[in-house]
């Protein structure tokens, strides 16, 4: 709270003073490096807070039994990014880089055959996601003024 009023009033002091109001900010490496700590932070957390995937559910045609119906459940266990680099790009752009992220995933699967006599089955799916590599590229624009 204290914080935005310190900026709030920074801002209203900057445009009383100044012809073009606005501010200046300059991207430092040091600054980079802790935005990606807690982007990296919230992504590991907001996968793990997600759970569950929407389960999935098809009609497969094309079996030795016949047509069948086949559902899929499936919920995170765990989420981890072990690497990951942040690097201000000249002349204008930040990149983000996350690489060999684990993601482990356990679930459960049923099918069904939908002619008589209706013979099913279940299971569970245990999976493990590795050496996942996710990249992105961020262009900081700036006010030619």
């Amino acid at each position: 709270m204290r914080i935005s009023l310190l900026l709030i009033s920074l801002l209203l002091l900057q445009t009383t003073l100044s012809t073009k109001p606005g501010f200046r900010f300059q991207v430092t490496q040091k600054g980079v490096d802790y935005v990606r700590e807690k982007l990296v932070h919230i992504l590991e957390k907001g996968i793990k807070d997600a759970k569950t995937f929407p389960h999935l559910s098809m009609r497969v045609i094309w079996t030795p039994l016949g047509p069948l119906n086949v559902t899929v459940w499936a919920l995170i266990n765990h989420v981890y990014m072990p690497h990951s680099t942040a690097n201000i790009a000249p002349p204008s752009s930040v990149d983000l880089r996350i690489s060999d992220a684990v993601i482990t995933l356990a679930g459960v699967w049923k099918h069904r055959e939908e002619a008589w006599p209706h013979l099913g089955d279940a299971g569970t799916i245990d999976m493990k996601v590795s050496g996942v590599n996710i990249g992105l590229t961020v262009d900081v624009g700036m006010d030619d003024e």
